[in-house]
Order: structure tokens, then sequence, then C-alpha cells
């Protein structure tokens, strides 16, 4: 149960994000909860395969509920990663860098 009050906040800020910026608001909010995982799994197998070179049969011996522990922070570092880079692309997009004269509409792209 507190697994889905974890992933509602962590797909809150997406879907506010994308509905700010008018995409996909259920896409987004699902493609956190997707990256969240994704990148929870990755550090999950590379800490996996580390702690087995060094040391043979410690994973076998390891709480599970640890190992998702010491994953997480990779998940929210990869949300993080995901949301700050849609923010910047977001914001930049649409925005012409500067006026121009052959552009019939140029004035509309403008803000005000």
């Amino acid at each position: 149960m507190l697994g889905f009050i974890l992933l509602y906040f962590l797909a809150r800020p997406f879907f506010t994000l994308a509905e700010k910026h008018e995409r996909s608001k259920w896409g987004y909010a699902i493609l956190s909860v997707v990256v969240f995982y994704a990148g929870t799994f990755a550090f999950g197998l590379l800490f996996g395969f580390g702690l087995e070179m060094n040391s043979p049969g410690a994973l076998d011996e390891m709480n599970e509920n640890v190992i998702g522990l010491i994953c997480m922070p990779a998940g929210l570092a990869a949300l993080y990663f995901l949301y700050e880079y849609l923010k910047r692309t977001w914001s930049h997009a649409g925005r012409p860098t500067r006026g121009r004269d052959d552009i019939i509409d140029d004035d509309l792209w403008r803000e005000a």
C-alpha cells in the first residue's frame, strides 16, 4: 500500500508538468513510474553484480528489502534527471530565438 502512495508522489510532478505544457498527462505520469523502476532495476543489477564479484555468496544472505532501499536512490536520481530534461526542453520548445521578417506569422510566436 505504501508503494502506491510513493508512486503517486513520484508521478504527480510529471502530471502537472505535462499539463502545464499541454502534453499527455497520463502518458508522462506512467513514464515516470517506468523510469523509476528501470533506474532501480538497472542499479540493482550493477549492485548485485559488483557485490558478487567482490564477495561471492553475500547477496544470498542479504535481505531483499535492504537491497531495495539501497537501489531506490538510483531510481529517484533517474526521475530527477528526466524531470529536469523535460522541463528544460519543453520550456524552450516553440520559441524562436529572435524575430524574423521573412516569417508571416512571426508576431504570433513572440512572447508578451
